[in-house]
């Protein structure tokens, strides 16, 4: 079910400590919109509010995924202050209240189209990245859907967001699934097979550092189909002149064995 028809709310308020300004970005059961914040005990002017349809058949594993939002506190993690569920227009809704950031690395990518991203810059997102991944991996947590579009830029940090499809994994390793999330030109090999662990970030961030040395992606296909037969069965394709430092690093988070990633 689409939430489109929430755009409409702009202006209005939810929970009672928060006005719809306008929404920033959509996805497949939620959308994100811009609040400014009426509760006088907030120390914060405007916060974006995360907007996800209820499903009753996954209404505790939802809750679950907002907690772990909450609970997980670094520099290079977007924010998570609170959550609630509230009822708009007929649809029960769970709302997800964030720290507001300016733009992400999908945005900013766009904005160096055929141009070079600095040595400086490039550091300075892997590093934010790296650092973000090994918070939360050495949490238990794996977060399945690293690709630009969920790396934001606050003021000059960049940060990890969006665990809408966060895996706890407890004491064990990996975990299976019986549903493919993520967006599928970052997915692993393994994720055909229902398979997560921190191998599966890694494989994207392998997939993510492509594009950022050298704006290509190491699987190019020309459907869905050919793309998952070429994650299986071929080697990453990177430009012969791709820096030798650069095309190993991406190698190693590649491999078609998560045993054997980085």
């Amino acid at each position: 079910m689409s939430l489109l028809f929430l755009t409409s709310l702009t202006g209005q308020s939810v929970n009672g400590k928060y006005i719809l300004k306008k929404p920033l970005g959509y996805g497949g059961s939620s959308i994100v919109f811009l609040a400014d914040i009426i509760s006088p005990t907030q120390n914060f002017d405007s916060v974006a509010i995360k907007l996800i349809e209820v499903d009753n058949n996954e209404k505790e594993k939802q809750i679950q995924e907002l907690k772990i939002a909450l609970s997980l506190k670094h520099k290079n993690l977007i924010d998570c202050y609170d959550f609630f569920d509230c009822n708009i227009e007929g649809k029960a809704v769970f709302g997800l209240v964030m720290e507001l950031a300016d733009g992400s690395l999908e945005d900013y990518l766009k904005q160096f189209e055929n141009l070079s991203l600095s040595a400086k810059d490039r550091d300075m997102i892997v590093k934010s990245i790296l650092d973000a991944l090994q918070y939360i991996h050495s949490r238990g947590i794996v977060h399945s859907d690293l690709k630009p579009g969920n790396i934001l830029r606050v003021g000059d940090v960049w940060k990890l967001a969006d665990f809408g499809i966060a895996r706890i994994l407890n004491a064990k390793t990996s975990t299976r699934t019986a549903n493919i999330n993520g967006t599928f030109l970052f997915i692993p090999p393994e994720a055909l097979e229902g398979i997560i662990s921190p191998a599966w970030d890694i494989w994207s961030l392998g997939i993510l550092l492509s594009r950022l040395f050298t704006d290509e992606h190491p699987f190019c296909a020309h459907n869905e189909m050919q793309f998952f037969e070429k994650i299986q069965k071929h080697d990453p394709i990177l430009p012969q002149n791709t820096n030798i430092i650069y095309s190993f690093m991406i190698k190693g988070c590649l491999h078609k064995s998560r045993e054997k990633r980085w």
